[in-house]
């Protein structure tokens, strides 16, 4: 433990701040037993979001209920190798941009200055990059990577002063979750835009790697909206019906929010626009107007893949392992999330 300790105490020395890594199976108390305490809690995407200072949440994808929006310090919802096309100016642009962080690993060398330009300029205030597959090895060009957010930092978001330049086209998700195939995208300087999938024709593409948002539609289910008095003067809880935006990714059918369905071309509606007039209390689903589906190749694999997941659940971890996983963070920590601020 003191080997941990003495780690936490070099990065702080340096002005880095140490997020202690919160999974299944942990929580934020273990770190008690630290004498130098961690600056704040990197809550992973199996872990349970508690309420404290310095918090961070791998989303891994677009933030689409607006009611979360505080629920912690920072979302990252771009945690991949694919650097996708969602703008979080576009969908929350009165929102810090200390809201939103992007991790991108397997980024060649060549690609960090354009990758820091496009990020920063969609309106993430924190990016990590890295050329290794994952995080707990060390990437080969931390001091690039810094030396391209700190030109960034002092030259800010100049939308005036783009210039065009030549697209260059490769295969990637949308990471809006529309688009269940994978999407030819074209990255022209910071700018990434949808492309024809012919501009991507000669490169080799996986047609199940994105799994989208799809049969999305309106429904409701029970929900509580306060409490009521009933003739003896007792107190009741008053239900009624919630309408919510329901879709499946994967083989998973899930509550998302509002914005997803909004997005795909249908607002949401009333529970009274909604309601069968057959069946008092019930509602008819309402899909949205826009949306795509999976093809049935990429149905059977992720099912199977599922399959093969559950059958195979590690058992949880103790608190020995959970200062593993700390070292393991490490690795990667010199070059940890950088602020840009604007």
């Amino acid at each position: 433990m003191d080997t941990w300790e003495e780690i936490i105490r070099l990065f702080q020395a340096g002005g880095v701040e140490v997020l202690g890594a919160v999974g299944a199976g942990t929580t934020s108390a273990q770190y008690k037993v630290l004498d130098d305490k961690v600056d704040g809690f990197f809550f992973m995407a199996e872990g349970e979001i508690e309420d404290v200072e310095n918090s961070v949440f791998v989303l891994g994808e677009p933030l689409l209920k607006t009611e979360d929006i505080d629920a912690v310090d920072t979302y990252v919802t771009l945690s991949d190798s694919n650097i996708g096309i969602w703008n979080p100016y576009s969908w929350y642009p009165h929102i810090d941009n200390s809201k939103w962080a992007a991790i991108v690993d397997e980024l060649a060398s060549a690609d960090v200055a354009t990758t820091v330009d496009t990020l920063f300029d969609r309106g993430y205030g924190y990016v990590f990059l890295t050329d290794q597959a994952g995080f707990n090895t060390s990437s080969t060009y931390n001091t690039d990577l810094l030396a391209a957010i700190a030109a960034k930092e002092a030259a800010g978001r100049r939308l005036q002063d783009r210039q065009l330049s030549t697209p260059k086209y490769s295969w990637g998700c949308d990471d809006t979750r529309l688009h269940c195939s994978p999407v030819c995208l074209a990255q022209d300087g910071p700018v990434t835009t949808i492309a024809q999938n012919a501009k991507c024709a000669d490169a080799p593409v996986d047609p199940c790697q994105c799994k989208c948002y799809y049969d999305a539609a309106w429904t409701c289910i029970d929900g509580e909206v306060g409490s009521e008095k009933n003739r003896t003067n007792a107190t009741r809880t008053k239900m009624s019906k919630k309408v919510v935006c329901q879709a499946t990714k994967g083989i998973e059918t899930m509550i998302v929010g509002d914005l997803l369905c909004e997005n795909r071309g249908t607002p949401k509606p009333i529970f009274e626009e909604m309601s069968n007039e057959r069946q008092v209390g019930e509602c008819q689903r309402l899909p949205t107007t826009r949306g795509q589906f999976p093809i049935q190749q990429c149905l059977t694999q992720w099912r199977q893949a599922e399959e093969v997941e559950e059958s195979s659940v590690a058992p949880a971890k103790d608190v020995e392992d959970l200062y593993v996983d700390l070292t393991n963070s490490f690795a990667a920590a010199a070059s940890m999330i950088v602020a840009l601020s604007q």
